[in-house]
């Protein structure tokens, strides 16, 4: 359909290196392909995939990522969880967030050393206690940190996908008794840009990344390839 004219573009979703090397020596091109991506979880970006996104045949591949806040995890209400001794995670996780408990946190903690004797202990007090000294040394929210790590540590970034759920309404009440919207949380993210201090201390939380050095390069960008500062008064970029 693609090359008799049918339809503009393909888009793939979670496509391996395998299947995307196998559909382009068949001649289709894919624009787009959505992979899981977040602080916790950077390994599909940094690893094979990268090849698709570097090219310079004028096919470049562009990135959305999904899931840049694992479910809701990477957000202020667990960074104010008060932690208990044995280390349990709060008790009303949604379904989507405990999947990314099992599944990604479990992954995150097996390469990380220190923090805690459980995944969530870990998580706690090594990735949510730098997003939340992030946030509060830029005025933001945790997830807003988050989402803008997710802008900056790339150069092909397309889009930035985020459930409905979390872009919508009100999210409740907080662990501190105060209420808050996610959606102004969400728009924080086009504010303020991480500097290189802020790059380093969520580069040395983050889930397993095997850089070169001239990806480094890429990880740290803040410039070049990540999202600029916008004029949040233009409604339309409003999310």
């Amino acid at each position: 359909m693609q090359r008799e004219g049918m339809i503009r573009s393909i888009e793939g979703l979670n496509m391996p290196p395998e299947l995307l090397t196998s559909a382009e020596s068949c001649g289709f091109h894919l624009e787009n392909n959505q992979i899981q991506y977040n602080i916790l979880d950077p390994t599909s970006y940094y690893g094979n995939m990268k090849q698709f996104y570097d090219k310079d045949d004028g096919k470049k591949m562009k990135l959305l990522t999904s899931s840049p806040l694992a479910g809701g995890l990477l957000a202020d209400r667990y960074v104010k969880y008060r932690l208990g001794a044995d280390g349990r995670p709060p008790p009303d996780l949604s379904t989507s967030q405990r999947r990314h408990l099992q599944t990604t946190v479990r992954s995150w903690a097996e390469y990380h050393e220190g923090g805690g004797n459980t995944p969530w202990m870990k998580f706690h007090n090594l990735v949510l206690g730098t997003l939340g000294d992030i946030s509060f040394k830029h005025r933001t929210s945790a997830a807003a940190v988050a989402l803008r790590w997710s802008m900056q540590t790339n150069k092909h970034l397309g889009s930035v996908v985020v459930r409905s759920g979390l872009g919508l309404g009100k999210e409740g009440v907080d662990y501190d008794g105060r209420p808050y919207e996610r959606t102004q949380d969400l728009r924080e993210a086009f504010g303020f840009e991480l500097d290189e201090e802020d790059m380093e201390r969520l580069y040395n939380v983050a889930g397993k990344i095997d850089l070169s050095t001239d990806s480094m390069d890429d990880f740290y960008n803040g410039e070049n390839g990540g999202f600029s500062l916008e004029d949040l008064s233009n409604k339309k970029l409003w999310l």
